[in-house]
């Protein structure tokens, strides 16, 4: 199978301006080719969460300061999508919440979602014994500067009382606080993965990190559960050289509940051309996070692969006034071509239930009734 994620999109346009009464946020994205504990793939998420490590040192003004932020906070304050309220409920579940510890540090998984194109965890890590500490996500230098991202970084430095040119090592040995770079991830079975994985550490007002994974899956699992595995890490940041010391991992199994459709619809297309491609098909599961959507097309005589890229990302799924839909959780898009001149793209919408109208928006403005 020939697959092609989406080309990298520009990091300051793709954030919303975030409310005047909130706390200014660093975000940077994780891309990590992995450790030898983790034998994880290299990230290829084409969103925001590109390039390097996310760090958020923030609340939000719908958050109290003693809760930690969930995927609802993140999708909602940084992407501007909701979570649809199927999946919130799921993903807080009581038995979605498991406590594990690595030396000094606790980590409480708080949410958990699958539905085999998807997989969701997201993990409060904080001191075991309530103390403080400073915590760095994975793939963040102890030697960064705390304000090495501008106005950003200055408000992360203000959160500690200290100079935006202090590094984390200077910010450790200031504040006379231990210095522990953490990481908890999710890991779905290598046959269940599409290859895609994000991660990405938001910081909470009590000092605590909430630790989000999402794992791209093929749509191939059955069942009613899932074994998935919780990678662990910890490591110590010696204060002097910024080297790890104490290593330590662990892999927790977690097993978790399969979503099923909650809807399904298919249609065939005759009359539907634009750009060198002929729409055939559309296929579509709703899922409690949202809606999956599967367009076939069929590429016209001397169109090329590049081409398909080219157009077909380009294409806009909106409702009857023509507004485009919120973009779904996944936050990737694919386009399979390894049956061509078939190609199928998978796209992703934020909705509550399969609209009851919906249109295709195709590069030159066109638009096209699905439903």
């Amino acid at each position: 199978m020939n697959k092609r994620k989406l080309e990298e999109m520009d990091l300051r346009a793709a954030f919303p301006e975030m409310p005047q009464d909130c706390h200014d946020a660093l975000l940077r994205a994780a891309r990590s080719a992995g450790t030898e504990e983790t034998k994880m793939k290299h990230f290829t998420v084409k969103t925001v969460l590109l390039t390097a490590l996310l760090v958020i040192f923030t609340t939000t003004a719908a958050v109290a300061a003693t809760e930690a932020l969930g995927w609802t906070d993140f999708f909602s304050q940084y992407y501007g999508t909701q979570v649809p309220a199927a999946a919130q409920r799921i993903m807080k579940e009581e038995w979605n919440r498991h406590h594990f510890s690595l030396g000094p540090v606790s980590y409480d998984v708080q949410e958990l979602y699958c539905d085999g194109h998807i997989a969701m965890a997201s993990t409060v890590i904080k001191m075991e014994d309530g103390g403080k500490a400073l915590l760095l996500g994975e793939g963040f230098e102890p030697s960064d500067a705390l304000g090495a991202n501008g106005e950003n970084g200055a408000a992360l430095a203000g959160q500690l009382g200290l100079s935006p040119s202090a590094t984390w090592l200077d910010a450790a040995k200031e504040l006379k606080l231990p210095l522990y770079r953490v990481r908890a991830i999710l890991e779905v079975p290598e046959a269940l993965s599409d290859g895609v994985e994000t991660e990405d550490p938001l910081y909470n007002d009590d000092g605590s990190l909430t630790y989000f994974s999402l794992c791209e899956m093929n749509g191939t699992a059955y069942g009613e559960k899932i074994a998935c595995q919780l990678f662990l890490r910890l490591a110590e940041i010696d204060l002097e050289t910024g080297d790890e010391q104490n290593v330590s991992a662990s892999r927790e199994t977690l097993e978790i509940f399969l979503e099923a459709p909650g809807g399904q619809f298919d249609r065939k297309y005759e009359d539907i051309s634009f750009g060198g491609f002929q729409l055939d098909t559309v296929h579509m599961e709703w899922m409690p996070a949202g809606l999956y959507l599967f367009s076939t097309f069929t590429a016209q005589d001397g169109v090329t692969q590049d081409q398909a890229y080219e157009t077909l990302y380009r294409v806009d799924w909106v409702d009857e006034n023509g507004v485009s839909f919120p973009r779904g959780l996944s936050l990737t898009e694919s386009l399979d071509t390894g049956a061509w001149p078939a190609v199928t793209l998978k796209q992703m919408i934020s909705v509550d239930a399969i609209p009851e109208h919906m249109s295709i928006r195709v590069p030159d403005g066109q638009l096209f009734a699905i439903k």
